[in-house]
C-alpha cells in the first residue's frame, strides 16, 4: 500500500508541508514501519504554484485545474500509471491520496480521467466546505475530508483572515477583566474527520461557523454541581464565571449545591431524585459543569441520563470513548492524573497534585525541611494538593515532613487554636502550606508566631495583602472566574454546532505569585468608607471585572515595583494619561498639553508672546481714537448733521468697538475661565453692536427711499434699538449655549519644545469648534447684509446716506476679521507673528468702523456750525446785496425775531421784497443723513440778485424757527427733478444739501423754473413771474403776475 501526498508548493516549514509529513508519520507508525520523517519528505509530490499567488487568485469551480495547468494532471496520471503497471509489489502501487486541501483534489479527478487502466484510488482531504468536498462526500468521490473548525482558530472577513481568535480571544478577556493569568494556554483545534456517516454533524458545524450565527433559540440549561459547600469563595467566583458566560448563550444555571465534604454514598441519590424529576418533567440540563469526578461518580451520572433519554455523545476523535451523557457533555473543573481518563467532554482547570508539587518544589528551593500542609476538607483535590507537595520533598530526599492537618476555614478561632498548638510544639514546622487559602488568615492571626515561609493554593484579599507585605512567600492562583466562564463557553459551543476542541483539556491556573499586585497596582484592603474591599466588581458595563484589592495607580501617578501600598506622584514636568501607570511621560510629548498634570507645569513654563507689547499698543491707542470720537460726538451733538442722524444709535457702534478692543486686552493677561469667558462675551456683543448699528442705518436709509408713502415712516430711536437688540440677541443666545455646554477656559499650547503659551478654549474641542464656527457664521451674515442693503442703496445721491462709508466699514471688517482667522487656524507660523497678526487685525477691525463712519461725519458738523456763524454775523454782507438781505432775515427765522429791532429789520426788508410766496407745503431734510423727512412750510421770494427760501416748522409752538437758503451767485446752486418734484439746494463749498420736495404741482412748476434761473445768474436778476401765485394757507404776502 502507497498513499501519495499531494499539495502546493511550499517551502518544508509551511503549513501545507506539515500536514504532509503529519500524514507521512501517522501512515508509518500505523502501518509500524517505523520509517522517519527525513525518509520520507522527499517522497511527496507536490504540485500548483505558490500558496500566496493563490489566494490572490479565483478559487476555481469543482473539476477544473486551470490555475496549476492540466500538465500537473498528466504528470500525476503518468505517475499513477506506472506505479501500476511496474509488476512490483502491492506496496509499490499507489492506491490512495492525501490532499492537503480542497483545490488539489480537480487535478486528482483530471488525473483519474486520464489514466490508461482505470482503478480504485481512495482520496482523503483535509480540508471542507460545503461547495465541494461535501459533493464529493455524498458521491463517494472522497473517503474523508477534515473540517478544520476555522471559527474556534480565526474571524474571517472575505478572502483575509484575521489575527483574532475565538478561543484565544476569549482567554485573553478574562486575563483582562478580572487578572487571572492562563499562562502557556495552548487549545488545539480541529480537525473533525468528517465521512458519509458525519455529513450532518459537517453541515451543522458549517452553518454556525461564527456565534453571531447561532439561532439560540432552544431552551437550554446547564447543571453546575461542585463537591463543596457554597461556603467556598472560588465556588462562588466559578459559578460567576458560569453565569456571565451562560448569559451569552440565553442559557439558564441550574446549581446543585453539595455538603461541605463530598460523599459518593450522599451525593449520587441526591442526583437521582434530580434525574427522576427532571425526566418526568422532560427538562433534564443539557449539560453538567462540576469538580474532581469520581469514577462512581461519572458512571452513575452517565447511567442517570441514558435513563432519562438523553442519548449519548460520540467523541469526535475516537469511536470507542464514550462522553459524559446528561448532560450530553461534561466539562470537569481540576484534571489530576486520577481522573483524566474518565469518559468527558472536557477537562479545564490545573493538576491539583501537579501544583503541590510545583509549591513543594518552591519551598525546597527556599530551604524548608519540615513543612506542614492544612487543608479545609478531605475533598480529593485538596488531598492531592498535600500530596503534591509531600511528593515533591520525597523526590528531594526529604523525609522530615510533617503529616497533613484537617482543619475547619470557616470556624476561624478552632483553626488558630490548631495551629498556635503547631507552632508552639516542641518541633514546629518551618513552613506551611495551605491548601485553600483561608487557612492562611488563621496562620497569620493565631497569636504564634508564623514560620518564615508560608504558602497558598489560591489567593483573596488577605493573602493579597500578606503577599504584598512580603509575610507571605507566594500563592498559586486557581482563577476561578476564568474556569467557570470558559467551561461555559466551551458547553455552549459543544450544544450549539459540536465546535469543541479536539484535545478536550485547557490548562487555566496553577501559575506562580509571588506578588501581590502588579507594577501599576497598588494594595487597598479597605476602601474609603473603611469596607473591605474584594477580588472581583462588576463594571459599569455589568461585565465582571478586576476588584479593588489591587487597584490602578490614579492619573499622574504610577507604580514603581510590585506590592506597593501607595503610588509615587509623576514629577514636575512629566503626566500618565491614564490609570495603571509604570512610568511617566514627559509634558513636552505632544499629548500632556491638555492633561490635568501638566497643566501647573506648562503654567510656569509658559512665556507670554513677545508681540504682545505691541498688540496692546495697538489696543490702548484704539481705545484713545475712540474716545476722543465719542467726545467730539457730544460736542457736536447739536448739529443737525450728528443730532437728525441718531446721536443714541450711532453711539453704539464706538461703544461696541470699545467692547471689542477690551475683550482683546483681556487675552494679553492672565487667563482663567473667568477671563476667557468675560472676553469672548465682550467680543461678541460688542461686535454685535457694531454690526447692528450699522445694519439698521443701512436699512434705515433704504426703507427712506424706497417706500413710496415715505413722509408716513416713522423711525424713532426705540424703533431702531429694537433691531439693535434682535440682532445681538442671536450673538447671545449663542454665547450663552457655548458657556453652559463647556465655557472657554485656560489651555496651554507649546508648538515646540520648551515653548509654551495660553490661549483660551473650551475644554470640550467639539464645544470650541461648533460655537466657533455658528458664531463665524452669524456676523459673516450681519456683514453680509450690511453690504448687501449697501449695495441696494448704490444709485442714491452720496448726500443722501451713508451708504458709502457703512460699505467700506464693512469691508474694513471682512477682511481684518479673515486675516485673523486665517491666521489663528494657521499652525506653523512663528507664535510671535501669529500672535501679533491675529490681534491686530481685529484690533484694525474694531478701530476702523467707528472712525470711516464718524471721521467724515464730524468734519462736515465743524464746517456747519462755521457756515452759520458767517452767516448769522454778516460776513458774507460785503460781497453783494442778496448777503445783506440774507443776513437781515435770519433773525426772523434762526432767532424767532423776538425783539422789536428785529421785528422793525424784518418788516423794512419785507418791504423791499418783490414777487413773494408764503406758506408752501412740503418736506425737506438737510445733509447726507437724516432720521426723518420733516414737514415744513416753504417761503419764496425774489430779491436783487436771486432768490431767497425760508423754511418754518409747521409747529405752533415755535412757528419762526426754521432755515434760510438764498439761490443765486456766489450762494446756494440748485438742481430740479421732476419726478418726485423736489429741488436740492447746494451751498458753494458743498459741505451739506437742502432737499426740497413739493405736495402742490402749481408751485412746483411756478418756483422751480424761477429758482434754476437763479442758480444759472451771473449777477443778473431773473425774470419776472408770468403766472398768479397765490398765498398759502396762513400766509399774509401778496403774489403778482411775474413772467417765468
Amino acid at each position: 500500500m502507497r498513499v501519495q501526498q499531494l499539495t502546493e508548493a511550499q517551502s518544508t516549514a509551511s503549513v501545507f508541508q506539515e500536514r504532509c509529513n503529519g500524514a507521512m508519520q501517522g501512515f508509518s507508525y500505523a502501518r509500524g514501519w517505523g520509517l522517519s520523517l527525513a525518509a520520507n519528505i522527499n517522497a511527496t509530490f507536490v504540485i500548483g504554484i505558490m500558496y500566496l499567488s493563490f489566494r490572490c487568485s479565483l478559487m476555481p469551480p469543482a473539476g477544473s485545474v486551470p490555475q496549476y495547468g492540466p500538465q500537473k494532471a498528466t504528470d500525476l496520471a503518468h505517475l499513477l500509471d506506472s506505479t501500476a503497471s511496474t509488476g512490483g509489489s502491492a506496496g509499490d502501487t499507489i492506491d490512495g491520496i492525501f490532499a492537503t486541501q480542497w483545490d488539489v483534489v480537480p487535478v486528482i479527478l483530471s488525473a483519474f480521467a486520464q489514466m490508461k487502466t482505470q482503478r480504485k484510488v481512495w482520496i482523503a482531504v483535509n480540508d471542507f466546505n460545503t461547495q465541494n468536498v461535501l459533493g464529493w462526500l455524498e458521491a463517494q468521490t472522497i473517503l474523508v475530508g477534515s473540517h478544520q473548525q476555522p471559527f474556534l482558530q480565526a474571524a474571517k472577513s472575505g478572502e483575509i483572515l484575521t489575527v483574532l481568535t475565538l478561543l484565544v480571544l476569549f482567554i485573553q478577556y478574562t486575563l483582562l477583566t478580572v487578572n487571572e493569568t492562563c499562562n502557556g494556554v495552548i487549545v488545539p483545534t480541529g480537525p473533525k474527520l468528517i465521512d458519509n456517516s458525519k455529513i450532518p454533524l459537517a453541515l451543522k458545524i458549517s452553518a454556525t461557523e461564527g456565534i453571531a450565527q447561532f439561532s439560540l433559540n432552544v431552551s437550554r440549561t446547564v447543571m453546575t454541581y461542585f463537591h463543596e459547600s457554597s461556603n467556598f469563595d472560588e465556588q462562588k467566583w466559578t459559578i460567576e464565571g458560569a453565569s456571565d458566560a451562560a448569559a451569552k448563550f440565553k442559557y439558564n444555571i441550574f446549581d446543585v449545591p453539595a455538603a461541605t465534604s463530598y460523599d459518593d454514598s450522599v451525593e449520587i441519590p441526591r442526583l437521582q431524585a434530580i434525574f427522576n424529576s427532571c425526566k418526568a418533567a422532560s427538562n433534564c440540563s443539557n449539560a453538567l459543569i462540576t469538580t474532581n469526578p469520581s469514577p462512581a461518580f461519572v458512571e452513575a451520572v452517565s447511567a442517570m441520563a441514558e435513563n432519562a433519554g438523553i442519548p449519548p455523545r460520540s467523541s469526535p476523535r475516537f469511536s470507542s470513548i464514550t462522553y459524559l451523557t446528561c448532560p450530553p457533555l461534561a466539562s470537569v473543573l481540576s484534571e489530576d492524573a486520577y481522573n483524566v481518563s474518565l469518559p468527558v467532554n472536557i477537562w479545564m482547570g490545573m493538576d491539583n497534585h501537579e501544583a503541590g508539587y510545583i509549591a513543594g518544589q518552591q519551598l525546597i528551593a527556599a530551604g524548608v525541611k519540615a513543612p506542614l500542609c492544612i487543608y479545609p476538607t478531605a475533598d480529593q483535590k485538596y488531598l492531592l494538593r498535600c500530596q503534591g507537595m509531600a511528593d515533591a520533598f520525597t523526590a528531594a530526599g526529604i523525609s522530615t515532613i510533617q503529616t497533613p492537618q484537617e482543619m475547619d476555614a470557616f470556624i476561624i478561632q478552632n483553626a488558630r487554636s490548631m495551629i498556635q498548638a503547631i507552632l508552639q510544639s516542641s518541633s514546629p514546622p518551618d513552613a506551611i502550606f495551605c491548601a485553600y487559602f483561608l487557612l492562611c488568615d488563621a496562620v497569620f492571626s493565631s497569636g504564634a508566631t508564623p514560620p518564615k515561609n508560608v504558602a497558598s493554593i489560591g489567593v483573596n484579599v488577605t493573602t493579597v495583602g500578606y503577599l504584598t507585605e512580603g509575610t507571605m512567600s507566594f500563592a498559586l492562583e486557581t482563577s476561578p472566574y476564568s474556569l467557570g466562564y470558559l467551561a461555559m463557553f466551551h458547553a455552549g459551543l459543544e450544544l450549539e454546532a459540536e465546535t469543541n476542541q479536539i484535545n478536550a483539556t485547557i490548562r487555566i491556573g496553577g501559575t506562580m505569585r509571588s506578588w501581590g499586585c502588579p507594577v501599576g497596582y497598588y494594595y487597598l484592603a479597605t476602601d474609603s468608607e473603611g469596607e473591605a474591599t474584594s477580588m472581583y466588581s462588576r463594571m459599569p458595563s455589568g461585565a465582571m471585572g478586576l476588584g479593588a484589592v489591587c487597584s490602578p495607580c490614579p492619573s499622574n501617578t504610577y507604580g514603581t515595583s510590585i506590592n506597593v501600598q501607595s503610588c509615587t506622584a509623576c514629577p514636575f514636568g512629566t503626566y500618565t494619561n491614564g490609570t495603571g501607570a509604570i512610568q511617566c511621560q514627559s509634558c513636552w510629548d505632544g499629548y500632556g498639553v491638555s492633561t490635568v498634570g501638566c497643566k501647573p507645569y506648562f503654567q510656569a513654563q509658559q512665556q507670554p508672546p513677545s508681540s504682545r507689547t505691541a498688540v496692546m499698543a495697538i489696543a490702548y491707542l484704539g481705545i484713545g481714537v475712540i474716545v476722543v470720537l465719542s467726545l467730539l460726538l457730544v460736542i457736536f451733538k447739536g448739529e443737525p448733521i450728528i443730532k437728525k442722524a441718531s446721536p443714541a444709535l450711532s453711539a453704539g457702534i464706538p461703544f461696541g468697538s470699545l467692547m471689542v478692543i477690551v475683550s482683546i486686552l483681556i487675552l494679553q493677561n492672565t487667563l482663567n475661565k473667568l477671563t476667557c469667558t468675560l472676553s469672548m462675551w465682550l467680543l461678541v456683543s460688542g461686535f454685535g453692536l457694531v454690526m447692528g448699528c450699522t445694519l439698521v442705518k443701512n436699512l434705515r436709509v433704504w426703507r427712506i427711499f424706497y417706500n413710496p408713502r415715505l413722509r408716513m415712516s416713522k423711525m424713532g430711536f426705540a424703533d431702531l434699538m429694537k433691531d439693535v437688540v434682535i440682532l445681538l440677541a442671536g450673538e447671545w443666545i449663542l454665547a450663552a449655549l457655548w458657556t453652559g455646554l463647556s465655557a472657554p477656559d485656560q489651555l496651554i499650547v507649546h508648538p515646540t519644545v520648551g515653548n509654551a503659551y495660553a490661549v483660551c478654549s473650551s475644554p470640550k474641542s467639539l464645544v470650541q469648534n461648533l460655537f466657533s464656527a455658528l458664531l463665524i457664521i452669524y456676523n459673516a451674515a450681519l456683514l453680509i447684509s450690511n453690504i448687501g442693503v449697501g449695495f441696494l442703496n448704490r444709485n442714491l445721491n452720496e448726500e443722501f446716506s451713508e451708504t458709502t462709508y457703512i460699505s467700506w466699514a464693512s469691508y474694513n471688517v471682512v477682511i481684518c476679521s479673515a486675516l485673523s482667522i486665517a491666521v489663528g487656524y494657521i499652525s506653523d507660523l512663528d507664535i510671535n507673528f501669529k500672535w501679533g497678526l491675529t490681534y491686530c487685525a481685529a484690533l484694525i477691525a474694531a478701530i476702523g468702523v467707528p472712525l470711516i463712519l464718524f471721521g467724515t461725519r464730524l468734519t462736515r458738523a465743524y464746517t456747519d456750525r462755521h457756515i452759520t456763524k458767517d452767516a448769522e454775523m454778516g460776513g458774507s454782507a460785503g460781497k453783494n446785496s442778496a448777503g445783506k438781505e440774507a443776513a437781515a432775515m435770519i433773525p426772523s427765522f434762526r432767532k424767532g425775531g423776538s425783539s422789536s429791532k428785529s421785528k422793525r429789520d424784518t418788516k423794512a426788508h419785507i418791504m423791499t421784497l418783490q414777487n413773494v410766496q408764503a406758506n408752501i407745503p412740503i418736506v425737506f431734510h438737510k445733509g447726507k443723513m437724516m432720521s426723518a423727512w420733516e414737514a415744513a412750510l416753504a417761503s419764496f421770494a425774489c430779491i436783487s440778485n436771486g432768490v431767497m427760501i425760508g423754511i418754518t416748522s409747521p409747529n405752533s409752538g415755535s412757528p419762526h424757527q426754521g432755515e434760510v437758503v438764498i439761490v443765486g451767485p456766489e450762494s446756494f446752486k440748485a438742481r430740479v427733478s421732476e419726478s418726485p418734484m423736489t429741488i436740492e439746494l447746494i451751498p458753494p463749498k458743498n459741505n451739506f444739501i437742502f432737499t426740497i420736495q413739493f405736495e402742490a404741482p402749481d408751485a412746483f412748476e411756478t418756483w422751480s423754473g424761477i429758482i434754476i434761473n437763479a442758480s444759472n445768474a451771473t449777477g443778473r436778476r431773473p425774470g419776472a413771474l408770468s403766472t398768479a401765485g397765490s398765498s398759502g394757507g396762513g400766509g399774509s404776502q401778496d403774489t403778482g403776475a411775474m413772467s417765468k
